[in-house]
């Protein structure tokens, strides 16, 4: 038979044969050591792609910039940085997507072996940086407070000390380390509501068997309990009745006065100002009305961290 009329009947076979063979995936989510170990081996193949890039890239522009008058004169510095970088962040992200995807192409089938030869070292409590974690994730009011509140001590103490600013009013030393504050909390609550989302899926460390696992690992462990397997488990009554429910707990409610206070001092702070302006020195009113502002947020930060909607156990 001719070549041509070998490959019309043996292509379509080996076609067919292929999709009779298709990949295969897990049919179960990996644990926390193979996603260990899928996540270092991405990043090392990543690092290592990201270093040959680095290299070439550097070495190309740094010739450019030094022998080529056009390139040196075209671009700046933050251009020529540019293309430094760019090759080495897209060689990280490729390598990386790449090593992962290989994971997923052959069924982890290479990742479990290795994942299950891997030595398991036993942990009788979770290592500090696991503590870390947990504390930012299940405390991130307080996380936030503990972060900008010496943050501004240093500020305000920076701008008391610091040869331009000493001088200045108290007010102007103020509004500069609200200012520089600001942008602070801003960044630092952006910071720690990122990482927070990073774990939310996973949830929270902790020690179990042994083993540093997170908590959604454990709940794909446990047996799955529906709602309706409490029914005919309930209290039986005197009069025949069954409580089959199961009882919320009470409401915290918030006492009428810490309902109202803001109603109280908010229109009162401008009245003082208002009332005391010509009477007291200028230094003691402003002494007077920064203590109610700062009254007022005290309170309302001990509001907050009172809410059982924002505390978390």
């Amino acid at each position: 038979m001719p070549k041509g009329e070998t490959d019309l009947y043996e292509r379509p076979r080996a076609v067919a044969q292929e999709m009779l063979r298709p990949e295969r995936h897990l049919d179960r989510p990996l644990d926390s050591t193979e996603r260990n170990l899928v996540s270092t081996n991405a990043f090392y193949s990543g690092l290592l792609s990201s270093l040959g890039a680095g290299v070439v890239s550097g070495a190309l522009v740094a010739a450019a910039n030094a022998f080529s008058p056009r390139f040196r004169n075209a671009l700046g510095v933050s251009g020529k940085a540019a293309l430094v970088v760019s090759p080495t962040v897209g060689a990280f992200s490729f390598a990386s997507h790449l090593s992962i995807g290989n994971v997923a192409k052959d069924g982890g089938t290479s990742i479990a072996g290795a994942a299950a030869a891997a030595p398991v070292a036993k942990v009788s409590s979770l290592p500090p940086w696991c503590r870390a974690a947990n504390m930012v994730y299940e405390n991130p009011f307080k996380t936030i407070a503990a972060l900008c509140a010496p943050a501004y001590g240093a500020l305000f103490y920076r701008e008391s000390t610091h040869p331009a600013t000493a001088n200045m009013l108290l007010s102007q030393r103020l509004i500069h380390t609200r200012v520089y504050g600001q942008a602070l909390v801003v960044c630092t609550t952006a910071a720690v509501f990122m990482f927070n989302e990073s774990m939310k899926a996973e949830g929270a460390y902790r020690v179990v068997g042994g083993r540093v696992q997170r908590e959604a690992d454990l709940a794909r462990t446990q047996k799955v309990r529906h709602w309706y397997s409490d029914v005919g488990k309930g209290q039986l009554h005197a009069d025949g009745s069954m409580d089959i429910g199961v009882e919320p707990p009470p409401a915290k409610e918030l006492p009428l006065v810490d309902l109202f206070m803001p109603l109280i001092y908010v229109p009162l702070i401008p009245l003082v100002v208002v009332g005391l302006r010509g009477r007291v020195a200028p230094v003691t009113l402003q002494r007077i009305s920064m203590g109610l502002i700062g009254s007022g947020l005290s309170h309302a930060g001990y509001i907050m961290f009172s809410d059982s909607s924002i505390t978390m156990d």
